[in-house]
């Protein structure tokens, strides 16, 4: 019988190098190939490898609900796919938009964190983690609502005047 010889493999430090070749392919399927931080990719990342379905549906506070984060989280993933793709952006990106994105990306990582430690409780009994207070970022549409322009401009050093990427 193959399950009395495979059980044999967990015996000693056998489960161990079982754990770590698991986490490797894991971290193949699913990791390696994770390349966009868009909405569907995230809850199918979470879904496949913990079982938490729907992540994003968490992506709220006082300020801002779930759509409100979709549309800034959906700005900022065009707006990074115009700079390391073309090196031109449908609009100007400014340091306002670089402080807000700041933010605004550790708010949907802490608020992402605490739905996952929440989950992991409800499973396990325990917090794999602090909870982590959340920055409250307010939703500014002047942000997170891309400004189309007919043709893309290069982005212009402000130093050199030369086109460049500025991140």
């Amino acid at each position: 019988d193959k399950w009395r010889i495979d059980i044999w493999q967990l015996a000693g430090e056998g489960w161990l190098t079982l754990l770590k070749q698991h986490r490797e392919a894991v971290m193949q399927r699913y990791v390696e190939r994770f390349q966009s931080l868009r909405q569907d990719h995230i809850d199918n990342l979470f879904k496949q490898v913990i079982g938490l379905r729907q992540l994003s549906t968490n992506w709220r506070w006082s300020q801002m609900s779930p759509s409100q984060a979709l549309s800034c989280l959906n700005t900022l993933m065009d707006l990074r796919g115009d700079l390391v793709h073309r090196n031109v952006s449908h609009r100007p990106v400014t340091k306002a938009d670089i402080d807000y994105f700041s933010v605004f990306a550790e708010q949907l990582a802490i608020i992402s964190a605490n739905a996952v430690g929440k989950y992991l409780y409800d499973l396990l009994g325990e917090y794999p983690w602090e909870i982590m207070p959340d920055a409250n970022i307010a939703f500014k549409e002047s942000f997170c609502t891309p400004k189309r322009s007919p043709t893309p401009r290069p982005l212009r050093n402000q130093v050199s005047g030369k086109n460049s990427v500025l991140l």
